[in-house]
């Protein structure tokens, strides 16, 4: 029992940390962002994948990858897993989890958007704020994070990077198609990793655990056992 609570609080400085590094990533993009200073890196890798903003072959190849992964799919997945895992362990913690973690992405997406104003390659602002962080990569981000987590009591380094291949997709999409700026796709992973961690440190107790073992009785011990409640 004690061993089992050091192990939990382990993880939980483990989840804090990443959350502080993550967190203090973000916020000095966002100051670099909003300095203007990462012009010098977007406008080149822009105009590089959409010379005279053309549209060509390349497009075209990534361009539905931007609804298949998008956050539409990627919230009722995560929806879906959510209530399939509190079905099969008659709980309903993993709902209570994924709706935290899902709300506060879209929550905290949206205030920033909204303060940092920032327009996209083409010169617009869509009507759900500025162009920073990337909503689609904390979408994606976030839901197949959270799935992983809900499904997994202890979730294998190497399940992380499944996870990239996927986001990684979405990423290049986003760039290519120039539906975003690089720092804009890097904002998105940033703050939704930061939202992942912090949701996960902050509500461990709706985490699926690992079940331990039932004990075994050796024939001794059942012996004695009997012998005294008789």
């Amino acid at each position: 029992m004690r061993q089992r609570k050091g192990h939990e609080t382990a993880n939980g400085l483990t989840w804090a940390v990443l959350t502080g590094v993550l967190l203090v990533l973000f916020i000095a993009l966002t100051a670099v962002v909003l300095s203007g200073a990462a012009d010098s890196l977007d406008v080149p890798v822009a105009h590089f994948f959409r010379p005279d903003e053309a549209w060509g072959a390349p497009q075209d190849r990534v361009a539905p990858w931007l609804t298949r992964l998008g956050p539409v799919p990627m919230f009722a997945l995560l929806a879906v897993t959510c209530l399939a895992v509190a079905a099969w362990r008659r709980s309903w913690d993993s709902v209570a989890f994924g709706a935290v973690t899902a709300l506060s992405s879209v929550v905290a997406t949206l205030l920033v958007k909204a303060a940092v104003a920032r327009t996209d390659p083409l010169g617009g602002i869509s009507p759900d704020g500025g162009s920073y962080p990337s909503g689609h990569m904390v979408a994606i981000v976030v839901s197949l994070a959270t799935c992983q987590l809900v499904l997994l009591p202890r979730v294998r380094w190497w399940c992380w990077l499944l996870l990239a291949v996927p986001s990684g997709l979405l990423a290049v999409s986003l760039v290519v198609t120039t539906s975003h700026w690089v720092t804009d796709v890097v904002g998105g992973v940033l703050l939704s990793g930061a939202l992942v961690a912090a949701t996960t440190w902050l509500c461990r107790g709706y985490r699926p655990r690992a079940r331990r073992p039932m004990p075994e009785w050796e024939p001794g011990q059942q012996q004695s056992r009997e012998t005294s409640s008789g």
